[in-house]
């Protein structure tokens, strides 16, 4: 689950996730309600994705780089699937359509995704992170 939030100049994510690859999978879908609006109706083509880093707060960031990369090259990332994750490695696949005038209406152009206050912690369960969004 996500929740859009605003963030001084910028735009973020409270996200949570009942384990690891649910927060992923969180943020994966906010980012993309952040930055695009798609009717849901084209056919999609699909990317693997492996990354790794020091910790799970570096992997989050990686992670949403990687869609974010996606994004500018005019590929609109709206199926997730993490195959295998740990808090060094997510292995991905990622169902994407290319950005069409009929299918999509961008929303915000991301800059950047940052580690401004970002930390994953547990509570009541889940786990539970904001990312801030440049824009």
């Amino acid at each position: 689950m996500y929740k859009i939030i605003d963030h001084t100049a910028d735009i973020g994510l409270e996200i949570t996730g009942a384990d690891l690859a649910g927060l992923f999978l969180s943020a994966a879908e906010g980012l993309v309600a952040v930055a695009v609006e798609t009717n849901g109706r084209a056919r999609l083509s699909f990317v693997d994705i492996r990354l790794s880093a020091d910790d799970s707060e570096q992997l989050l960031v990686r992670w949403l780089r990687e869609l974010v990369l996606m994004l500018e090259k005019g590929k609109v990332p709206s199926k997730f699937i993490i195959k295998d994750i740990s808090p060094q490695n997510v292995s991905a696949r990622v169902g994407f359509a290319p950005y069409s005038e009929e299918g999509h209406k961008f929303l915000h152009e991301i800059k950047a995704v940052t580690y401004h206050d970002l930390k994953i912690t547990k509570s009541g369960g889940q786990l539970r992170a904001t990312v801030i969004f440049d824009i």
